[in-house]
């Protein structure tokens, strides 16, 4: 994610919607990326119970993850901007 992140290469909607908002609303990806897929799982929790009346599908490690995710490829992605310079492969600067 980092890596896609860096070189702006085309991404599942649920990555590229995180990362185009950060840049117009100029606020770090991670803290937007660990907002929006919180949104997402608690979304998810009220849609569930309120269908199913509990939060079948919805442990731990979805929250987990939801709250380390965005955490992690900023940090893998702070790590790779100090060693390596990136371009887009679709930008045609010369």
């Amino acid at each position: 994610m980092a890596l896609s992140n860096r070189c702006k290469l085309p991404i599942i909607p649920t990555d590229l919607f995180p990362r185009d908002l950060s840049e117009i609303i100029r606020k770090s990806y991670p803290n937007v990326k660990t907002t929006y897929d919180l949104t997402c799982v608690a979304v998810a929790a009220i849609l569930t119970a309120g269908v199913m009346h509990n939060l079948q599908g919805i442990g731990v490690g979805t929250v987990v993850g939801a709250l380390t995710y965005g955490r992690m490829a900023g940090f893998f992605g702070d790590w790779m901007d100090r060693h390596f310079t990136f371009v887009s492969v679709l930008s045609h600067e010369k």
